[in-house]
């Protein structure tokens, strides 16, 4: 019931030990359903106040710059996410391209199906990662992704002539998930469950950042970027530098972590587009 009284605008300074008090039951394993009493701009303030108290409520001298600090922080953070939001669903969109090929020329030949798997398996983990931690953005972006790589997929297959790899692939896909599931329906310890997922969740994502770089061997071969996707490279260092600020504002390592290995791997795929230009394939 003190939850749903808690309010941004008014004099947050009075809400501090409260806010404190409900984090100290969620650290002590008890209680971690309170926080679907808080909304999400409750939540995001909740955190915000616990970053600033790891550092001692005797720094809280002046509560006016501290309201201040903290409500433009929170709309930095509602813009941010809701960039980060689009830019993901964009990224997410690339998908319809090709997908339009295939059914036009009504072969998915040349193209692999583990990118659209892998994809999937990465939405789903972090989709999960997201209701454990009650974050909206994270759920509504990987629910969206999911659904999309599932159709591409379906895409994929049915105009596919080697079903029998299609579905080894999917098979493993599957089993991924329902090792997840299995393992969130058995575990009792919600921050140890929400602390191993974040780590899954990290390596999908490193993954997903790198895989651009499975062309590499090509590249310096032919010393060309011909076929390197420059689009999504771009694209993949502007979502990562959102995500690494998302991540730092909310003080989530594994949304942090994963996505300045992105930065840097981003950085690295463009810095090859200086180096092995594409115009260097016409004239060799």
């Amino acid at each position: 019931l003190l939850c749903n009284e808690i309010t941004i605008n008014k004099q947050p300074v009075q809400y501090i030990l409260l806010f404190e008090f409900v984090f100290f039951l969620v650290q002590q394993h008890r209680f971690h359903l309170i926080c679907f009493c808080l909304s999400n701009e409750q939540f995001k303030f909740a955190l915000l106040l616990h970053k600033h108290l790891s550092c001692g409520l005797a720094q809280l001298t002046n509560v006016g710059q501290f309201q201040h600090t903290t409500s433009m922080e929170l709309q930095f953070l509602d813009l941010l996410s809701i960039s980060a939001t689009f830019s993901t669903i964009g990224m997410f969109l690339v998908g319809i391209p090709m997908c339009k090929s295939i059914i036009r020329k009504k072969s998915s030949e040349g193209v692999s199906p583990v990118p659209f798997a892998m994809c999937a398996v990465s939405c789903f983990f972090w989709l999960q990662y997201g209701i454990l931690k009650h974050d909206r953005t994270i759920v509504l972006i990987n629910l969206v992704g999911f659904i999309l790589q599932v159709l591409y997929y379906m895409v994929l297959y049915s105009h596919s002539k080697q079903k029998s790899f299609i579905h080894l692939i999917m098979l493993a896909a599957i089993l991924s998930c329902s090792a997840l599931q299995y393992y969130l329906m058995k575990s009792t310890n919600h921050n140890t469950t929400l602390n191993n997922l974040g780590k899954m969740c990290l390596v999908l994502n490193v993954l997903n950042f790198a895989s651009p770089l499975a062309v590499l061997k090509e590249v310096i071969k032919s010393k060309s970027c011909e076929s390197l996707p420059l689009p999504l490279c771009a694209a993949n260092l502007i979502v990562a530098a959102q995500w690494f600020l998302y991540g730092l504002l909310v003080s989530d390592p594994y949304i942090k972590i994963p996505n300045m290995i992105g930065i840097a791997l981003a950085v690295f795929q463009l810095s090859l587009f200086f180096i092995f230009p594409k115009e260097r394939a016409h004239h060799g």
